[in-house]
């Protein structure tokens, strides 16, 4: 039996919010978390995700459904990679890894929404490359390693981990994370493997929106004259050095398993939350 712990913090000011404790016995995979009694009578505090509320817990997640990323609550495995930033940690780290070591080998520094995992010496868990986040200027070389982990050629072991950490967000494209200055982007490569020339479709179709005066994140297309050219989208979770909470869709509805969700459930859930917090504001 391992057994894993984290102490859950929020944002830069690493505002304490609970224990994250995590368990895996052979095949099997489960955890544990429970407020901060602190958090929950702050004057500023929020449930983590709707079906976690103040007066519950310790809340249980177990992978029951045969699914492992049940074992971690829905909020906490949308912190983690999604399937390119797994397929990077295994080939960084080796297979067999738990849903723990997927949501924190990746960098802190990359790591969706605003929440932060401490250890129990006080030091904030943190993948194991050095200065894993690239900056714009390397944008080029990023480009050339993940297109040779794509094509299956000999990466090094340092570049592999320095891929795996910035590679820590969502989604199954190959894509990661880099600076620009002091603002961070999600770089989205274009894959060996496309027909079409996807990331000038989404940089157009996100400029497009923009005109419609649909909100989105800042875009722009690099490496553009190039046969990879590269999406930059601004991390819609960062304002400054501001981290901003976030939870997926599928968490806010609280699916589970094979259970499938539709746009007007998010709209329903959307609506709902803004009542609440109308209601909740003081006057």
């Amino acid at each position: 039996m391992t057994e894993y712990y984290a102490r859950v913090a929020l944002g830069e000011g690493l505002t304490r919010v609970g224990e994250l404790r995590f368990t895996q016995t052979g095949p099997r995979q489960f955890s544990i978390f429970a407020y901060d009694p602190a958090w929950a009578k702050d004057p500023r505090a929020f449930a983590l995700q709707p079906n976690m509320p103040f007066n519950g817990g310790p809340f249980h997640a177990s992978a029951q459904s045969g699914d492992a990323r049940e074992a971690l609550a829905g909020v906490f495995s949308d912190a983690a990679p999604d399937s390119w930033g797994r397929r990077l940690l295994e080939k960084a780290y080796g297979n067999g890894l738990s849903e723990f070591e997927y949501l924190t080998l990746s960098d802190d520094t990359c790591r969706q929404g605003a929440l932060r995992f401490i250890d129990e010496q006080g030091k904030i868990i943190n993948g194991k490359a050095n200065d894993s986040v690239p900056r714009l200027l390397d944008l080029q070389a990023i480009t050339a390693i993940a297109r040779a982990y794509e094509q299956g050629k000999e990466i090094s072991a340092e570049e592999m981990r320095a891929l795996a950490g910035a590679g820590g967000s969502g989604g199954a494209r190959p894509k990661a994370n880099v600076r620009d200055g002091e603002v961070l982007w999600l770089a989205k490569f274009t894959s060996v493997h496309d027909q079409q020339p996807i990331e000038q479709v989404e940089v157009a179709t996100l400029n497009l929106a923009r005109m419609c005066g649909i909100r989105t994140s800042e875009v722009r297309l690099e490496l553009a004259d190039t046969k990879f050219p590269v999406a930059l989208v601004q991390r819609f979770d960062r304002r400054g050095s501001a981290r901003i909470p976030y939870i997926s869709a599928r968490t806010a509805l609280g699916k589970t398993g094979t259970e499938l969700g539709s746009y007007t459930e998010i709209v329903d859930f959307m609506r709902t939350a803004a009542c609440g917090r109308a209601r909740a504001a003081p006057r």
